[in-house]
C-alpha cells in the first residue's frame, strides 16, 4: 500500500486517539502507584477526554458507564492476566446510574472508586463512585453507579458459580 495524501488524512484522524489510549493504558497499568485500594475499595484515575463531552460541554452520560467499565476491567486485571475477552469470566447483566452534577473538561481527571456491596452464588454487584481525583467527599461526586455481574462459562454459554479464588478477591472489596 502506497502512502498517499488520503492515507495521511486517515492517519491524522486516528493517531491522536491512539496516543490518548496509549497514555490511558500507561496510567492504569498494573503496578502504577496511581491505582489503589483505599477506603472506597479499588480506585483508578480516569483522564477526561474531549470526545467524552457533548455539545453542552458536559461529559456524556454514556462516558460515565465507560469509566465504570475501565475500573471493572482494571480491577480484574490487577488479579488475573487478560489476553482477550474470554479471559474475563463474567458478563454485565444490569447497570444503573445516578448523575449527581455536571462534569466537564475543566476537570482534567476523575477517579472511579469501586466496592462490592453484594456477592451471590453466581452474581455480584459493583458500586462505583465517580468523583474528583483525591477526594472521598460524597458531596463532591459526579455520579454513582451500580452494576450486576454474572460469572459466565463461555464454552457452555451459561452462568456458573463464582470460583473460590475470585469470591475471596470480591469479599476483600466487600463493604
Amino acid at each position: 500500500m502506497a502512502f498517499t495524501r488520503e492515507s495521511a488524512g486517515c492517519l491524522n484522524e486516528w493517531l491522536p486517539a491512539f496516543f490518548v489510549l496509549l497514555l490511558a493504558c500507561i496510567l492504569i497499568a498494573p503496578g502504577n502507584p496511581l491505582r489503589s485500594l483505599g477506603p472506597m475499595g479499588f480506585t483508578i484515575p480516569i483522564q477526561i477526554r474531549f470526545r467524552d463531552t457533548d455539545g453542552m460541554g458536559h461529559v456524556n452520560n454514556a462516558a460515565f458507564l465507560s469509566y465504570c467499565e475501565v475500573a471493572r476491567l482494571e480491577f480484574y486485571r490487577s488479579h488475573y492476566t487478560v489476553r482477550g475477552p474470554r479471559d474475563v469470566p463474567f458478563i454485565l447483566a444490569r447497570t444503573e446510574i445516578d448523575y449527581l452534577r455536571p462534569l466537564g473538561l475543566d476537570q482534567p481527571s476523575v477517579e472511579v472508586a469501586m466496592t462490592v456491596p453484594r456477592i451471590g452464588e453466581s452474581s455480584w454487584d459493583f458500586a462505583y463512585e465517580i468523583r474528583p481525583t483525591g477526594t472521598a467527599d460524597a458531596n463532591a461526586s459526579f455520579a454513582r453507579a451500580k452494576t450486576v455481574l454474572v460469572a459466565y462459562d463461555y464454552e457452555r454459554g451459561a452462568k456458573q458459580p463464582i470460583d473460590a479464588k475470585f469470591r475471596k478477591i470480591l469479599s476483600d472489596l466487600q463493604t
